[in-house]
């Protein structure tokens, strides 16, 4: 997908989202996921005018955004959990954007390969709040009752 979206042009941004949930759906866990996707759906795109003002200043913009490696992705400092995020193409086609891990969760770290925590906004940073595991089904089961 990302040569598709190729361009140097500033104001172009390129949505990415994960899929989650779409090809199972057989248990409480598939069940998770469909909930996953809605929020990161839901919270990465229900404020364009908010993106496209971020974007401007940071390089990519996403939901989840956790500040520390996790066990498949400590080849990075942070990621955005799921792998749902905006960037902003000249930023990254400015980079050597085809640097892309070749490992089963090379995307959810693709951001992190090229820029630093500090050039990636959080949408809703709340979101995160009581999440120690952002992959551990029962804390989704939590969040959604609370």
């Amino acid at each position: 997908m990302i040569p598709a979206v190729y361009s140097l042009n500033e104001n172009e941004y390129t949505f990415y989202a994960h899929t989650k949930g779409v090809t199972r759906f057989r248990s409480i866990d598939n069940f998770i996921s469909l909930l996953w996707a809605y929020t990161m759906y839901d919270k990465n795109l229900s404020d364009f005018n908010l993106i496209s003002k971020v974007l401007e200043e940071y390089s990519c913009c996403g939901c989840l955004k956790l500040n520390k490696p996790y066990t498949c992705l400590s080849f990075v400092p942070w990621h955005y959990s799921g792998a749902f995020f905006w960037f902003n193409n000249k930023k990254l086609f400015s980079k050597n954007w085809k640097n892309i891990r070749p490992v089963m969760h090379g995307l959810e770290g693709y951001m992190a390969t090229h820029f630093a925590s500090q050039e990636a906004y959080s949408i809703e940073p709340s979101l995160r709040d009581g999440f120690e595991d952002t992959y551990n089904p029962e804390h989704w089961v939590n969040f959604y009752r609370g």
